[in-house]
This record gives structure tokens, C-alpha cells and sequence, in this order.
């Protein structure tokens, strides 16, 4: 009986010391985001609006005026442009199919540009397809045969994309306020749509000619940016002037606000790899970066000012560098502690 009781106990022990540990790391990881050891700032033609990671430290960066960049970041302090597509001269911001070979790009007033990138790093147009609207936004699908494309008043467009040379709109989702962004599920049944100040509709894409509504979700301010967690059960909302929400979608049917931060004009909410903290592209206000580890109680623990506007976030692969799309200013790139 004593023996059984001292291996119960150190058990015990261990396993306390072992969530003790986890706490401690997961405090740590947070506070080293409080706030930016360095901040530099990378000049570029045209206005930056978004950043995507396609492999490592090699970044797309969408830049309304000057095109597609594609630009090497392996030395943050000296980030390197390798290529330009200067034909999607309008681009919004981008989306990448799975093999890494092929770029969709919303180009705004020119819709929807599909570009192939070869590897010396040379971005070819391939295909070109007009939307009704404006192209804010893209989303691919897993098999890399359908674009949705958030067009402004227009909805949400629906395109075949299978043909790279010849894409067709199969479908359009209407949407009772702007289209601002959109975001799939990890296996490209759901579709979650940001409609400003209509909040959050959540769309049923198994079909995609035929797009079924699933429910609308309220939000506090306009849904600009959103975000999934890694298991596919949280979604963030920037709401500009209504901060950033996070809801329970573990039942898309039944979306459920757990948790909400202030920010003055989120923008955009980017996580990071272990989903414990959101940066929040705060607009004119720089990053706020949050701790998001318990969704029911985040907490503000910074924010960081950066050169122009905050549109965007991407992080690259160690965790500790940040690089913003700052409109006019080009890029800001932030070193944590």
C-alpha cells in the first residue's frame, strides 16, 4: 500500500510539474510577443496589401500598383526581391495551390489572375477571368479546381479554375453587405465569408456550382480579416472598429461567440503556428498582438507601431519575425525578443 501511494503521488508530482512546464512555455511564448526587439522598414513601389508564405522564408507579396513580388527573407535585415509579375498590377492579396506551383491573385478591378511560378522563381500569367466587381480576396480550394473570389458588392464569386488558361464562374453567392474576404475549411466543404457589416456567413461549398447557406453570424463592427485555428473548430474575426471575435464553429450550423478583444481598426488577424497568439493588422494603429491560448478570456499584450498602415501579417517559419503589408510604406518587419 505505501509503495503504491509514493508511485501515486510522484505521478502526481510529475504530471503537475509537466502542466506547470506547458503554462510556464505557453506564458514565456506570449510575453516575448509584447513587444518588438527591432522594427526596420522595407521600402517597395505600389501599395503593399497583403503578404502570403509559400515555402520557408520565401514570401508573395501583393502590392496594388507595382504587381506580384515574389521576395526572399532568409535575412529578415535584407530581404531580397526576386521576381515581379507587374501584370496583376492590381493585386489585393493571394492565394497558393497546395503544390506550390500555381498563384491566384485578386486583382481588384481586373478580377481574377492565375499564375504559374517556375522554379527560378519567374511568375508567368497563365489565365484571366473579369469579375463583375472588385477582387478583395481568394480562397482555393484542396485540389486546386475551384476559386472563390470575395467581389465587393458582388458576393462571392465561384470559379472553375481547373483550366488555368480558360477559368469559368460556375456559380456566385450573394451576400447582403461587401464581400471583403473569404476563408475554406482545410477540406473545402465550408466556406466562411466576411461580409462586413453583415457579419459572417458561413456557406456550405460540398458542391461548389451549388453553394448552400448554412447560417449568418453577427459581429460587433464590420468582418474585415479572418482566421482559422489549426483544428478547425475557432474562427477570428477582425471587425475594424468592433475588435477581434472568436467563435465556437466546432457546429458551422451553430456558430457561438466565445471570446472578444479590443482593437481600434482590425483589419486583418493572422495566428501564430501554435494558435496561442493572434496578430491583429490593426490599420493606423500598427499590430496588436494577443494571447489567445484560453479563446473565453484573451488577453491585449502589446502593440506594436509600424511604418504606414497594418493590413496584413505573415510570420515567418521560426516564429519570431512578423512582416506587415503596410500600404504606401511597403513593408515593416518586426523582431521579437
Amino acid at each position: 500500500m505505501h509503495t503504491k501511494k509514493s508511485i501515486s503521488s510522484r505521478n502526481l508530482f510529475l504530471h503537475l510539474s509537466f502542466i506547470g512546464l506547458l503554462l510556464f512555455s505557453s506564458l514565456t511564448q506570449a510575453a516575448s510577443y509584447q513587444q518588438a526587439a527591432k522594427t526596420t522598414h522595407f521600402p517597395t513601389s505600389g501599395e503593399v496589401h497583403s503578404i502570403t508564405p509559400l515555402n520557408g522564408n520565401i514570401m508573395l507579396v501583393a502590392s496594388a500598383g507595382e504587381g506580384v513580388m515574389l521576395a526572399d527573407f532568409g535575412q529578415p535585415d535584407k530581404p531580397r526581391i526576386v521576381s515581379t509579375a507587374r501584370f496583376s498590377s492590381q493585386a489585393e492579396s493571394i492565394a497558393i495551390s497546395r503544390s506550390g506551383q500555381r498563384i491566384y491573385v485578386a486583382n481588384g478591378a481586373g478580377g481574377l489572375d492565375i499564375l504559374a511560378l517556375s522554379g527560378n522563381g519567374e511568375l508567368k500569367l497563365l489565365g484571366r477571368l473579369d469579375t463583375p466587381s472588385f477582387a478583395f480576396d481568394v480562397a482555393i480550394s484542396p485540389d486546386s479546381k475551384v476559386a472563390y473570389i470575395a467581389d465587393n458588392t458582388n458576393g462571392v464569386v465561384v470559379v472553375d479554375v481547373s483550366n488555368s488558361t480558360q477559368p469559368k464562374i460556375i456559380a456566385t453567392i450573394p451576400t447582403q453587405a461587401s464581400a471583403a474576404s473569404v476563408l475554406l475549411s482545410s477540406n473545402g466543404q465550408t466556406l466562411y465569408i466576411a461580409e462586413q457589416a453583415s457579419g459572417i456567413h458561413i456557406v456550405n461549398v460540398s458542391t461548389p456550382f451549388s453553394p448552400q447557406s448554412i447560417v449568418k453570424a453577427k459581429t460587433r463592427g464590420h468582418a474585415q480579416g479572418l482566421a482559422l485555428s489549426n483544428d478547425g473548430r475557432r474562427l477570428f474575426s477582425a471587425n475594424n472598429t468592433g475588435g477581434l471575435q472568436i467563435f465556437d464553429i466546432s457546429q458551422p450550423q451553430f456558430p457561438r461567440m466565445i471570446g472578444q478583444a479590443n482593437t481600434q481598426n482590425a483589419f486583418a488577424v493572422t495566428l501564430s503556428a501554435d494558435n496561442r497568439t493572434a496578430f491583429v493588422s490593426d490599420l493606423f494603429n500598427g499590430v496588436q498582438t494577443i494571447n489567445v491560448a484560453q479563446p473565453h478570456k484573451p488577453v491585449n499584450l502589446g502593440k506594436i507601431k509600424t511604418h504606414g498602415t497594418a493590413e496584413d501579417v505573415a510570420l515567418l517559419p521560426d516564429q519570431k519575425t512578423a512582416l506587415v503589408a503596410s500600404g504606401k510604406s511597403g513593408i515593416s518587419i518586426i523582431s521579437f525578443r
